[in-house]
């Protein structure tokens, strides 16, 4: 019997496993891995500042505008700016967290419905491997922002990391993801 492309979004349908799908798989898998500690330092990050926010989406509006309120009142915008100006839209809070927010729903929701069945063609492994890296550097750009202003906060300037290891941290965490 043949089997239709349709076939794999029935109820019960399991999708196939092979040695290509399983290194996808892993790729998608650390990138799940990164989001959940990045939401683990947004979340640390909103109780050691006093944002009061649903600690399951950390990067929602409320705690983008509310972020972006106590960078303003605690004048950190110059010393952020500063540290981050290298980074892609590191300048830009909101839209880097934006950015971010977007990114960490496509590795969750749509590159594995999307992708699933194309996973043996070369091509499509590919572009199933782009599109992460692409959203997992949109995260780890604001996740560079997160951890320098946890560092300004707690004034630990002896754990302060350079800038130039903080404008490359994105690309670390890129290669640790996709790198199989």
């Amino acid at each position: 019997m043949r089997r239709h492309k349709w076939a794999e979004f029935l109820p019960f349908s399991i999708p196939k496993r092979t040695p290509y799908s399983d290194g996808a798989y892993a790729v998608l898998g650390r990138a799940i891995t990164y989001i959940g500690e990045f939401e683990s330092q947004c979340a640390a990050l909103s109780d050691f500042i006093g944002i009061d926010n649903d600690k399951n989406r950390s990067l929602n509006e409320r705690f983008r505008e509310k972020f972006l309120k106590f960078v303003h009142d605690n004048d950190l915008g110059d010393h952020l700016e500063q540290m981050t100006e290298d980074l892609e839209d590191g300048r830009d809070l909101k839209k880097t967290f934006k950015k971010a927010q977007d990114s960490k729903r496509r590795i969750i929701k749509e590159i594995p419905v999307d992708k699933k069945q194309d996973l043996d063609k070369r091509e499509s492994r590919k572009q199933f491997i782009d599109e992460v890296e692409e959203s997992v550097r949109d995260i780890a750009t604001a996740d560079a922002i997160i951890n320098s202003i946890s560092i300004l906060l707690t004034k630990e300037t002896a754990f302060f990391p350079k800038k130039e290891y903080i404008n490359e941290y994105p690309e670390k965490i890129v290669k640790w993801v996709v790198n199989q």
